[in-house]
């Protein structure tokens, strides 16, 4: 309850600020920067939609004690929903650090370590246990705060071989002491003690992690996503190893995985691949073909989302149209999407399933 409180306390003290300062000097993202005022199109950051893709909303502004800072170029490359509380999220983007929300996407704010204020952020894992607790990758480094970011632990795991960065962290629901990190060259490390010791569980063969999902069945029972080879899965924690390739593999570039999705049980898993989106209910051992209104391969799909509560209810966003079933896939329907911006994370409110947040970027320049 303490933690609670305390985390919530952060908020008024920042609307305050921004509330003096005003929205209307607004600049592109970097907060307090000393640049001319340009008015940019609001497509980046956090689409957010409360009636299932009727109307989209993104609030922009971001307040800090250097002024008031803007979303709207902002390129959001994960958004994590606290397990407690449905109301706070966490976002990592490409050059601007993490930001978070405690109202639902109506404010975002800064943590107050500068660690967590710039640079890339490609995940975020929250304990499920304690909302004070979460992980955050930036490049090498693996970030750890124990007390709702007022200070972060830069180096509670640091990748020290070339061109090697860390990718995925999750945390075990069920012990959240033991903590997954995922690898750009296919080594999955895992710590039982809360990041200050570690022990390479598996190599991949040197494919990109893209993806780790730990079973909402049983959390020894976890499915490592891999760029080509399709995944791995143990079912005793990470002390014995299966890959699964050939059942994806005949679905073409279907061993190319980008996101996973299961339901509250468990039982029933969705990937976005390369060739669309698969599905199993045998835990990963054989998947079959979810249609789409598109032929196999011919739209880019880099996240999805199912409804906990309801299998048959799946979500995923590609060019300008969020795609919506109801019923397992059978049928679809469209609603337009508000950026053409690629989305590249969602998350459904698992309490209303209805509300949908889109993490969006733009192509990197070359």
């Amino acid at each position: 309850m303490y933690m609670n409180i305390s985390r919530t306390l952060t908020l008024p003290l920042l609307l305050s600020s921004f509330l003096l300062i005003g929205a209307g000097c607004a600049n592109p993202f970097q907060l307090g920067a000393k640049k001319k005022t340009v008015v940019l199109p609001p497509d980046g950051g956090v689409q957010v939609t409360r009636d299932l893709g009727g109307t989209w909303t993104n609030n922009l502004a971001v307040p800090s004690s250097k002024g008031v800072g803007s979303l709207n170029q902002a390129n959001v490359q994960v958004i994590t929903m606290d397990p407690q509380d449905t109301r706070t999220l966490y976002i990592g983007t490409r050059d601007a650090g993490m930001l978070y929300t405690l109202d639902k996407g109506e404010n975002w704010l800064q943590p107050r370590d500068s660690a967590l204020t710039s640079g890339s952020i490609s995940s975020v894992a929250v304990d499920p246990k304690n909302v004070c607790t979460l992980y955050a990758v930036k490049g090498v480094n693996l970030l750890k705060s124990t007390d709702c970011l007022r200070s972060v632990v830069m180096d509670q795991f640091v990748e020290t071989r070339k061109n090697v960065n860390l990718g995925r962290v999750v945390i075990d629901w069920y012990a959240p002491s033991t903590v997954w990190l995922g690898e750009t060259n296919g080594d999955v490390q895992k710590s039982l003690d809360g990041g200050k010791t570690w022990q390479r569980n598996i190599n991949t063969g040197g494919d990109n992690i893209t993806d780790i999902l730990i079973s909402n069945t049983d959390s020894r029972i976890v499915l490592i996503g891999t760029s080509t080879k399709g995944l791995w899965k143990t079912v005793d924690g990470g002390a014995n190893w299966k890959q699964i390739s050939k059942p994806m593999s005949k679905f073409k570039n279907g061993d190319d995985i980008r996101d996973f999705s299961q339901d509250k049980t468990g039982k029933t898993i969705i990937a976005a691949t390369s060739f669309g989106l698969l599905r199993t209910v045998d835990l990963g051992e054989t998947w079959e073909e979810i249609r789409l209104l598109t032929a196999p391969g011919q739209v880019d799909i880099q996240t999805l989302t199912m409804d906990p509560m309801n299998t048959k209810a799946i979500r995923y966003v590609t060019g300008n149209a969020l795609q919506i079933s109801e019923n397992g896939g059978e049928t679809w329907s469209s609603q337009a999407f508000p950026t053409s911006r690629r989305a590249v994370s969602m998350v459904i409110d698992p309490t209303d399933s209805k509300v949908l947040y889109v993490g969006v970027v733009a192509p990197v320049k070359k």
